[in-house]
């Protein structure tokens, strides 16, 4: 008798323990709202109900598309057969017409628009342009190569000018030899005037900062072995 008095009360705190677990959902435990089922409870409105139908009310002024007096395009539609006894109506005479409107958003197409910028190259500008960043590098950083090596342009430039007022069909080689070499040795020689940044031991990543002198050193280098720059300015 012990044994099944307690058996008893074994099966109904289980019967209890399952009842809690299947009354657990979303709202009264940490369970999420996907675990619910179709057991979920329908969503509440918070707005009060009064007492009104839905839809618009009586007196509400109601808002459409009117029609225009000038439509974009018209198609008629024939009558040709009567929709109850399906007699002939194709040569009957219309007694009205009923028009209605339809408002089609017309249809949206890509445009793609390639815009192509010209690249040129004037080398009169590329020397003015230099000129003024060579005059800031000898006023401020005694650099004696930068001035040098103006004049060593100018004095090609003009040369190339003299050549084209007097129809010469080129200028000398010997003149073009002579302002190549020059350059040149103006660059080399430029390497010991060149400023140092003192080196920023916090930055770890990428290239150490450049003086701007010696970047434009290196783009003269540059240019200097890929567009053979100063050929190119004495050429007519």
């Amino acid at each position: 008798m012990h044994v099944q008095c307690a058996r008893i009360t074994g099966l109904e705190k289980e019967i209890e323990a399952l009842k809690n677990k299947l009354a657990k959902n979303s709202r009264n435990s940490s369970k999420p709202p996907s675990s619910d089922g179709y057991g979920k409870p329908k969503p509440k409105s918070p707005r009060k109900k009064s007492g009104r139908k839905s839809g618009g009310q009586p007196g509400h002024k109601g808002s459409t598309l009117k029609q225009v007096e000038h439509p974009n395009h018209a198609q008629e539609h024939a009558v040709t057969q009567c929709n109850h006894c399906h007699a002939d109506l194709s040569q009957q005479a219309s007694i009205q017409h009923e028009a209605r409107q339809v408002f089609d958003l017309v249809e949206i197409n890509v445009c793609v628009t390639v815009h192509c910028v010209q690249i040129k190259t004037c080398f009169p500008l590329c020397r003015s342009r230099q000129g003024r960043v060579s005059g800031g590098s000898v006023t401020q950083h005694q650099q004696q190569w930068v001035a040098e090596l103006s004049q060593c342009l100018l004095g090609a430039k003009r040369e190339v000018d003299d050549a084209k007022a007097a129809n010469a069909p080129s200028l000398m080689a010997s003149r073009i030899t002579y302002f190549d070499r020059c350059y040149s040795r103006l660059l080399r020689a430029g390497r010991d005037e060149l400023p140092l940044l003192p080196v920023d031991k916090n930055k770890k990543r990428g290239r150490p900062k450049q003086h701007k002198v010696k970047n434009l050193h290196d783009r003269l280098v540059n240019h200097k072995g890929a567009g053979v720059f100063i050929r190119r300015l004495t050429a007519l």
